[in-house]
């Protein structure tokens, strides 16, 4: 059994809620680092468009693509970043704030950029006596897959990112 099925038959007994956080429009060389979260946040990227690569202290670079989700059930630091083939000038991140919501716009393009990501994070309840989150590998690569799980992931990013 794969890591991705591991995780989803075992998501009801997690007792999760997710928070979408940002919306990331990259071009060129660009690297996003994420700090360790508190006990009991998990953070997820869905690649929305292009590729890039997801780097952990404890593991080799993996390499994700439009439709993978990656998730970090113990909240560890963690870099994602261009491809090392990316071309073109490292341009300065800005964050935009949406006036209708929550949700912030990370950007170092004045376009749609080669690269988009859904970032957030999954909240899990009484995550320090939760055996089950405890066994989880430190990353989980949701493979796109197409099927009805595409089909809401999908939805979702579409209803996020108007």
């Amino acid at each position: 059994m794969k890591e991705a099925e591991i995780f989803a038959a075992l998501t009801p007994l997690l007792r999760v809620r997710p928070e979408l956080q940002n919306i990331c429009r990259f071009g060129a060389q660009w690297a996003a680092a994420h700090a360790p979260e508190p006990e009991g946040w998990a953070p997820f990227h869905i690649v929305t468009v292009g590729t890039c690569l997801l780097e952990t202290p404890d593991s080799a670079p993996l390499t994700l693509r439009a439709g993978d989700i990656a998730v970090l059930p113990h909240g560890g630091p963690h870099t994602v970043r261009a491809l090392r083939e990316a071309t073109g000038q490292a341009m300065h991140m800005r964050l935009l704030q949406r006036s209708y919501d929550a949700i912030a716009v990370k950007t170092n393009v004045t376009d749609a950029g080669d690269t988009g990501l859904l970032c957030g994070r999954f909240h899990f309840e009484q995550a320090s006596h939760n055996t089950v989150l405890a066994a989880l590998p430190h990353v989980i690569v949701v493979p796109f897959s197409g099927g009805g799980d595409a089909e809401r992931i999908s939805g979702m990013i579409a209803l996020t990112v108007c």
